[in-house]
């Protein structure tokens, strides 16, 4: 029983070695590592204001944290470690329970409102315009016809208006640009998200939305600097876009 236990401790600090050694390619392995200790986590804490995304990209960006200020010295092994650092995660979720309890029927709208924003975004590769949202939901035949009848072009229009008013999370891709460093909700969730990407990811980030300065640079160049292809780049970039919007829904 003990010996497997011990293995995989051994290993995560031969990675964790390696990776402070300036081995960039061992941080992921050692990442993926901690997928047990990250889904307890967001397990633990689901509630019912923090979208489940949130709470997953909270964690790893709370778990690379504790990988980069990992001390062996001070004679914690680096599994409490981590678990020390995915505490600070409640945080947020304090932040997203302040927030009032939506009421369940108008709850139930809202969810279908941001999902079909959420895929419309991924097909689209930009936000939807209220109109297509509208088509999308009424093309929906999995939706309940009652739901999508009250989903009609006026309710839309008011969930956007009610949602942007009520919601400290507005600026949607706006919050990628480095424009100010005031710790706006915008500027943390696009931190967090950083945060969690693996180096590789982080460059495609970078270069994509001007993160941390650097320059935009087209899908071709990026893919050049990363050894990828375009299609990928554009692949990572849409997925990108549709956690951060999931984190601002």
């Amino acid at each position: 029983m003990n010996g497997p236990k011990i293995h995989d401790r051994t290993s995560e600090m031969d990675l964790w070695k390696r990776y402070k050694g300036g081995d960039q390619a061992a941080l992921q392995p050692l990442m993926d590592k901690f997928k047990p200790t990250i889904s307890r986590w967001v397990t633990q804490h689901a509630a019912p204001n923090v979208p489940p995304v949130t709470l997953r990209v909270t964690a790893l960006s709370n778990l690379k944290k504790a990988i980069d200020t990992y001390d062996p010295m001070r004679g914690a092994n680096l599994n409490t470690h981590v678990t020390w650092g995915l505490k600070k995660g409640t945080r947020i979720i304090q932040k997203y329970s302040n927030i009032a309890r939506i009421p369940e029927p108008r709850g139930l709208l809202i969810g279908e409102y941001n999902r079909a924003k959420v895929a419309l975004l991924e097909s689209l590769g930009r936000p939807a315009s209220i109109a297509e949202i509208r088509d999308f939901i009424a093309a929906d035949v999995g939706i309940d016809e009652a739901k999508r009848q009250k989903l009609s072009l006026k309710t839309i229009e008011r969930l956007e208006r009610e949602l942007r008013a009520e919601s400290p999370y507005s600026q949607a891709m706006a919050g990628f640009a480095e424009e100010n460093e005031s710790e706006t909700d915008e500027l943390l969730s696009r931190d967090l998200l950083y945060g969690s990407l693996a180096p590789q990811d982080q460059v495609i980030f970078e270069h994509a939305f001007g993160y941390g300065g650097k320059s935009v640079l087209p899908n071709v160049q990026i893919a050049k600097m990363v050894g990828v292809s375009p299609t990928t780049i554009g692949k990572k970039i849409r997925t990108f876009k549709g956690q951060y919007q999931e984190m601002i829904a």
